[in-house]
């Protein structure tokens, strides 16, 4: 179970066992109680018993009482396996007749009425019984006490016994609670899975269906909270895209006048007009950057998918470039395996050129640059090495963020990456930035399911173009660098 849900089931759970816990123990402590009451009763009518045997031994002769009781009677009486008994009679004036001269009695009784109660006698706590005769206008009282060794131990046994079910009921009402609290709280569950399994870019309503009525109040917010992102994203990616596709006819026509100019310039001015070129085209890969990105960034189910061959289109984008690594003195090399996959082809090329323009800028004069593609179980593995300088591992994940550069000078944008990144998580694809162990550099491992994202594992037609997806260029300011 999940952390969060787990938190709330124990702080349900904390509330209610203890509570049941503490019933149980209430419990426990009335049927003592209760036990030794009903423990109490008994023996003690076993007393008033036995008093009443005693007082047929009182014999009253007019003013003349005497008591008389054989030894045998006596020890009869005096005989018990467990406790030990005591017993005297005597009148209400203190008049000793018979029995234990020093038990005391319980209280004031009224003829052929009992007292009892527990009493210290010869340093030991004894249960007595007081109980009131009369043999015509005589009155005479007759206390007899016990020890309460058999007591104590009827009374546990009594407990024991009405302790068992209720500890079982009980103990059956924790798990009953355990598991209903369990089951009560598997629509969170439920409805983490379900978040939790989508991608940032599913900002669809979460289906509220089977959700319990006290849950679905908290996901009408959630759904109209992703309903008002969506919107937000959708107007931030229509503004970046439909911005940096006006700006592509003002730079073109700015390139086209630069390149007029350059045949009837004064070669001293020439320095100057090379820098403007310089900016123009910084620009325009800027502009196609943002385009790029904005197309990244669209909903899942646009993806262009078909089936294609990676290692026909690694060999093209690589061929792209061959120009700068030539110029730049690095040496290229491809390992391609072949690996068929299933995906947006435009989106998998515009990644592709940015990782190799990236590795083409950071790699020094007569470095080298390996481009690997290789089919591995139920992914493409992607492997692209140079002899640069490489990353430090601190800065490993930063450089796939957005407009971060690791070195302060340098020509890129701060974008290549993020583009290559968001590609490849749209494709449910995982990209690592480690060392190279074969050339000492940097190492960029992009690894794409073979088919394609788990939610789209069909071809789809493609979608009819659109201004802010068509990022062609003319021949002429064709993308020179992606990074």
């Amino acid at each position: 179970m999940n952390v969060r849900t787990a938190n709330l089931h124990r702080r349900l759970m904390w509330r209610l066992i203890p509570t049941l816990f503490g019933a149980i123990a209430l419990g426990g402590v009335a049927s003592y109680f209760v036990a030794k009451r009903s423990v109490d009763f008994a023996y003690d009518e076993a007393l008033t018993a036995a008093a009443a045997d005693i007082a047929s031994g009182v014999h009253v002769d007019g003013a003349n009482i005497r008591f008389d009781l054989s030894p045998q009677s006596e020890h009869i009486l005096r005989s018990d396996a467990r406790d030990d008994i005591y017993f005297s009679v005597h009148q209400e004036d203190g008049r000793y007749f018979g029995g234990d001269r020093d038990l005391p009695e319980t209280g004031p009784v009224t003829e052929g009425g009992g007292a009892s109660s527990d009493l210290p006698f010869r340093e030991r706590i004894v249960r007595a019984m007081s109980v009131r005769f009369a043999q015509g206008a005589t009155p005479f009282v007759v206390t007899v006490a016990e020890t309460t060794r058999k007591r104590r131990t009827a009374a546990w046994a009594v407990f024991a016994q009405l302790m068992l079910p209720t500890t079982l009921v009980l103990s059956l009402a924790c798990l009953i609670v355990w598991f209903s609290v369990k089951g009560g709280l598997q629509p969170l569950d439920e409805l983490r899975t379900e978040i939790e399994a989508r991608s940032e870019l599913d900002l669809s309503p979460i289906a509220a269906v089977s959700a319990p009525q006290e849950v679905r109040s908290l996901v009408q917010a959630l759904n109209h909270l992703l309903a008002r992102l969506d919107a937000a994203t959708r107007a931030h990616q229509a503004f970046v895209a439909d911005a940096a596709h006006q700006l592509r006819t003002p730079l073109a026509g700015i390139h086209t006048q630069i390149e007029l100019l350059a045949t009837t310039v004064d070669p001293s001015q020439a320095p100057t007009l090379e820098r403007l070129r310089f900016s123009v085209d910084r620009a325009v890969r800027l502009v196609n950057q943002l385009l790029a990105l904005a197309r990244s960034e669209k909903d899942a189910d646009t993806l262009r998918l078909k089936t294609f061959d990676l290692a026909e289109l690694v060999a093209e984008a690589a061929d792209s470039w061959v120009h700068r690594a030539i110029a730049a003195g690095i040496d290229f090399g491809f390992d391609l395996k072949g690996g068929k996959l299933l995906g947006d082809r435009y989106l998998i090329r515009e990644m592709l050129e940015n990782l190799i323009d990236n590795a083409i800028r950071h790699t020094p004069s007569k470095g080298h640059i390996t481009v690997a593609v290789e089919t591995k179980g139920s992914h493409v593995e992607i492997a692209l090495d140079d002899s640069g300088p490489g990353i430090v591992p601190a800065l490993r994940e930063r450089i796939f963020d957005r407009f971060y550069r690791a070195e302060v000078t340098g020509t890129g944008s701060g974008l290549g990456l993020a583009i290559v990144r968001q590609i490849i998580t749209r494709h449910e694809g995982t990209v690592t930035a480690r060392n190279s162990a074969s050339l000492g550099g940097l190492q960029m491992v992009v690894r794409l399911p073979v088919h394609g994202p788990a939610a789209l594992q069909a071809d789809t037609p493609p979608p009819n173009e659109t201004a802010a997806s068509r990022i062609e260029t003319t021949a002429s300011w064709r993308r020179t660098e992606s990074c």
